[in-house]
């Protein structure tokens, strides 16, 4: 029968028999059956279907790679946010790992901060991007330091830029308490460093934050 309708009626069913046959035409050579295949691991898939889909979501372009994303996104089970951080590590290839440190975040997986936090210091530019981004959309605190760190010691313009959007994201769910450390940081960083934190100063609010920004602005024109 039709790959494509046999999907739609085992959609329903959540099971190892819709699983495998969801698995089987997400690598079909057909495009139609590989992006339904794809899009019906959102619904069937769950931890055992992790890497293949994060794997599908690295390797593949265009509308299936979306649909690979979406349906990693949109897994179920209690411990399906564990086992996605539990492939945050060096051992997994570089864009697998970028794709599970994005789908975390995109599932506001709180329980895989730890892990992207650690990758903000991976040799791979694209995984230190991905957790760059993912640590803003998770907004916790406890990144702050994390981010700050990765400002000042990274090189790539992008990646340091998406540290200070996810910093001043941060900065939302802490109030006031971001100005400091970011002050703090501003001595002995590199002139790139304390222009990406200087920009990030405004959003942190507070007298001392705004007054510091104005100083370096004046200091700069002097120049």
């Amino acid at each position: 029968g039709d790959p494509v309708l046999l999907l739609a009626a085992l959609s329903g069913r959540r099971d190892s028999a819709g699983r495998s046959a969801a698995v089987a035409a997400a690598r079909s050579d057909d495009g139609e059956v590989r992006l339904a295949g794809l899009r019906a691991l959102g619904r069937l898939g769950d931890d055992s279907t992790i890497l293949f889909l994060a794997r599908a979501s690295a390797s593949l372009t265009g509308e299936s790679r979306d649909a690979a994303r979406k349906s990693l996104d949109a897994l179920r089970g209690e411990t399906v946010d564990e086992a996605m951080a539990a492939l945050v590590t060096p051992a997994t290839f570089a864009g697998v790992r970028a794709e599970v440190i994005r789908s975390l975040a995109a599932r506001g997986a709180g329980s895989g901060a730890s892990a992207i936090e650690a990758m903000t210091k991976d040799a791979d530019r694209a995984v230190r991007l991905a957790a760059a981004k993912a640590l803003g959309l998770l907004a916790r605190e406890r990144s702050r330091a994390t981010l700050i760190s990765l400002i000042r010691r990274e090189s790539d313009d992008e990646v340091r830029d998406a540290a200070a959007e996810s910093l001043a994201d941060v900065a939302k769910v802490s109030g006031g308490k971001a100005a400091g450390p970011v002050l703090a940081a501003l001595d002995g960083s590199s002139p790139a460093a304390r222009r990406v934190l200087l920009s990030v100063l405004p959003a942190l609010g507070g007298a001392p934050a705004l007054a510091a920004a104005r100083r370096d602005l004046a200091h700069g024109d002097a120049e």
